[in-house]
């Protein structure tokens, strides 16, 4: 039961989507100060793959993965990401933009 609250929450965070251009000032933000973001505000964050691309993959219709940092989690929404698996420390750049929210 444990296991879904926590994907519900973290559903209930921004996504993240690859595929646009660096944030200006390079630097990484924890992922309470990506929550207060509007859409469309590029941000940098690095954390740690809590579940493999396509775990969800019917639900949601991607392959996207969730990464958490101390501050809290967050889904990244991209199916070109393969290769990531659970444990992996990982930096994202992209947009945020409201996923179930």
């Amino acid at each position: 039961m444990r296991r879904w609250q926590t994907f519900g929450w973290i559903l209930c965070v921004l996504m993240l989507q690859f595929g646009c251009s660096k944030n200006d000032d390079g630097i990484i933000r924890k992922v309470v100060e990506i929550e207060k973001s509007a859409d469309d505000a590029l941000v940098d964050v690095e954390g740690t793959v809590t579940f493999n691309p396509g775990a969800f993959d019917g639900f949601l219709s991607d392959k996207g993965f969730g990464i958490w940092q101390k501050s809290g989690g967050i889904y990244v929404q991209d199916d070109a990401l393969k290769n990531v698996k659970k444990g992996d420390k990982v930096r994202v750049e992209g947009k945020t933009g409201t996923f179930f929210g």
